[in-house]
């Protein structure tokens, strides 16, 4: 047996024994430092490799996050993770993008995969007989030969054979084997990474940095000097509109301090992000048009660069003012997901402004600008697990910060509120006298809660429910 093969079995049996009808927690943890010695095991020659060691430190970082709240976001940020060190593992080189495609693609096709090798291997046993005999004579022949005696011991001592009655094989199931097998399957591709080479071809030729040759580039609509003047037009409508927009984002913020008739923070941040967000796609994909080639190295582009870099800048003012919306809005009406997420569109936005900003003045190519902001993303998600939203947003709502809080959202967010919730309730009866319903409801929630943690197995432990059960068992004294 391969030590490849020896590796995926035992990968498989923990993948088992951590994950089988278990939640999040300290198995998260626990099966990324297996997995990232096993690679290392496989491979010792990974520690050089600095893109498989930034993602293993992602799985490690995202499996002590999910060890520490058991949420389900470290959850998704470790899959990424170990997809991308299971990639870079063979393509120090790969880009990002390419690494997670590489890795789904090996995923999907594990199942034929396998049995190509199969074949292939079976093709040549000519040359492996030796080898395939040895490996009969070690373990199939031992184990057939130890069934044949615990058959003939059974029927031959009574005693042995009533112990052998009360051996419980309940733990195994079809739902264990059928969990077992897939997640053979999943790790095979996981150690066994295949090449999309269609992919491959375009990741290695396509540069970060362009370079200034006509035959590379492709082929414009109009010719260099038409496309420059139509650029120069284009982008002095666009400044002087925003400019507009900007200018009454700005005066109704600092002067007006309050919406048109008919509008309120709702529609103003969520309509207003929507908005912004297609605005700056489109504008990033303007500027892309217009530097995909020659205008990069034109000797008259100095005034559509210009331009180009101010409507970036107008483009930023745009999203601080959006995000200083977003702040009022909270300070109002407290914190949810969705003005959590305002400010992660806001954050990938302008790193986004800030790549386009970089490809202009540095002549980089379309690809720098997608693998830059793949790695911005891939951040910003590591960064996103370290903290338990559900406890954040409860505690900032609860805390009279904002003027208002809305009971029946925390009511909504999951059980690691139930503490503070109830304490709040508790503490505030007169907000209770028409929410007697939701009084019961959180008492349901509690025992519950308590219920299930009582009979959960050690694999699925977080550190954010232990503190939740002594909590809410000390409130039962």
């Amino acid at each position: 047996m391969k030590k490849n093969d020896i590796i995926i079995v035992i990968a498989t049996l923990i993948y088992s024994y951590l994950f089988y009808d278990q939640t999040s927690g300290i198995n998260i943890f626990l099966f990324s430092v297996v997995i990232t010695f096993l690679m290392a095991l496989k491979d010792n020659n990974l520690f050089s490799n600095g893109l498989w060691l930034i993602s293993s430190t992602g799985a490690l970082v995202s499996g002590a996050m999910a060890l520490l709240h058991g949420t389900g976001l470290p959850v998704f940020a470790n899959i990424i993770s170990l997809s991308m060190a299971a990639s870079f593992s063979i393509r120090k080189d790969s880009s990002l993008i390419f690494a997670l495609l590489y890795s789904a693609y090996s995923y999907f096709f594990s199942l034929i995969n396998i049995f190509a090798r199969f074949f292939e291997r079976s093709e040549r046993k000519e040359e492996r007989a030796p080898q395939s005999y040895s490996l009969l004579f070690v373990t199939v022949i031992p184990v057939i030969v130890t069934l044949i005696f615990f058959f003939i011991y059974r029927s031959a001592n009574p005693y042995f054979d009533e112990l052998v009655a009360n051996i419980r094989f309940d733990f195994l199931s079809w739902g264990l084997i059928s969990f077992t097998i897939i997640g053979f399957v999943l790790l095979y591709g996981y150690f066994n990474q295949m090449d999309i080479l269609s992919l491959v071809y375009k990741d290695i030729t396509s540069p970060d940095r362009l370079i200034n040759d006509e035959s590379t580039f492709s082929k414009p609509l109009l010719n260099i000097n038409n496309e420059n003047i139509s650029g120069i037009v284009l982008f002095v409508m666009l400044n002087l509109l925003l400019l507009i927009v900007n200018i009454v984002d700005v005066y109704s913020l600092s002067v007006i301090k309050k919406f048109p008739e008919g509008f309120h923070y709702s529609q103003v941040v969520h309509q207003g992000i929507n908005s912004l967000i297609l605005s700056i796609v489109i504008a990033i994909a303007i500027i892309l048009f217009y530097f995909r080639g020659s205008l990069n190295f034109y000797e008259s582009n100095t005034a559509i660069k210009t331009l180009a870099v101010l409507w970036i800048i107008q483009n930023t003012i745009l999203v601080v003012t959006c995000g200083i919306k977003n702040f009022h809005y909270i300070d109002e009406h407290g914190l949810t997901y969705k003005r959590i997420g305002v400010y992660i569109y806001l954050i990938m936005t302008l790193a986004g402004l800030l790549t386009t900003f970089i490809k202009i003045v540095s002549a980089k190519s379309n690809w720098f600008l997608f693998r830059k902001n793949a790695w911005v993303g891939y951040a910003v998600l590591l960064l996103s697990c370290l903290w338990n939203w559900d406890m954040l947003i409860v505690k900032y709502n609860l805390s009279g910060i904002a003027a208002k809080t809305d009971l029946v959202y925390n009511e909504s967010l999951s059980d690691i509120v139930l503490p503070d919730l109830i304490s709040y309730c508790r503490e505030n009866p007169h907000q209770m006298k028409d929410n007697k319903s939701m009084l019961i409801a959180l008492d349901i929630r509690k025992k519950a809660f308590i219920k299930e943690f009582e009979n959960r197995d050690w694999q699925s432990w977080n550190m954010d429910d232990n503190d939740i059960y002594h909590k809410l068992k000390s409130m039962e004294n």
